[in-house]
């Protein structure tokens, strides 16, 4: 295991302090560990997403002409609904 040092927010900070006052984890160093692998557990995910949807694609065969601009504002549309 490192040591590594990081520089939080002051509220970040307080609410780390909090949690270890309530108890709710032992040490800041905790909080922080859980923090980083819920992160990389994302990272992950959204990874294995990507690669899923890249084998999707080359899988679907020959791409067809589409026209760029309508694609980005499909894009754009569905992003907005989100």
């Amino acid at each position: 295991m490192q040591t590594i040092q990081i520089t939080l927010p002051d509220n970040l900070v307080a609410n780390m302090n909090a949690a270890v006052e309530a108890g709710i984890y032992n040490t800041q160093d905790e909080i922080a560990c859980f923090a980083i692998s819920e992160w990389n557990r994302h990272r992950e995910y959204r990874l294995a997403e990507l690669r899923a949807l890249c084998a999707e694609g080359e899988a679907s065969g020959n791409a067809e002409p589409f026209a760029l601009d309508e694609l980005l504002e499909k894009v754009r549309k569905k992003n907005r609904r989100k």
